[in-house]
């Protein structure tokens, strides 16, 4: 969920669809309700938790997107958060990643990418520079569908099979 932003150009583009955002930061959630739920718009339902155990049942949403969320992780969470997805997504289901490029994406951006860890204390961003993202997202279940780098962001698209 973050601040809310990505939420609401999610919402200006698609506004018949229900928006529920996830995120383990009670601050964020809050700047995110006062950013969201102002004036005649749609209601967007903030929910605190952890994308390793999202609190939906199995096959019971038609999209999930990350954005930045996955250099902000161990290599373990991340497996777990792209698992979950696949649980909680309905069959045709659309997972969209986005973050930080990694190495093998920009290598001319290598020193910046390694240095960025320690200049903005980012515990987990140098294992993700390196992580097979695309592997995890295989090996989940998913048909990943492409891949794009756009200047410093790497975005993936997936989709759950059908049963």
């Amino acid at each position: 969920t973050g601040t809310g932003r990505t939420m609401s150009q999610i919402r200006s583009a698609l506004p018949n669809v229900e928006i529920i955002g996830l995120d383990l930061s009670s601050d964020y959630l809050k700047q995110a309700n006062q950013y969201l739920n102002k004036g005649n718009k749609n209601l967007i339902q903030l929910i605190r938790g952890n994308a390793e155990e999202i609190p939906f049942s199995n096959e019971t949403l038609q999209g999930i997107t990350c954005v930045f969320l996955f250099h902000e992780l161990p290599p373990k969470a991340r497996k777990n958060v792209i698992k979950e997805c696949f649980r909680v997504l309905e069959p045709e289901g659309t997972l969209i990643i986005a973050d930080s490029i990694q190495l093998n994406d920009s290598p001319e951006f290598k020193e910046v990418m390694e240095d960025f860890h320690k200049v903005f204390h980012e515990p987990y961003y140098k294992d993700y520079i390196n992580d097979d993202i695309d592997s995890t997202i295989r090996e989940s279940g998913f048909e990943l569908k492409s891949t794009e780098s756009f200047f410093m962001t790497k975005i993936w698209f997936a989709k759950k099979p059908s049963i």
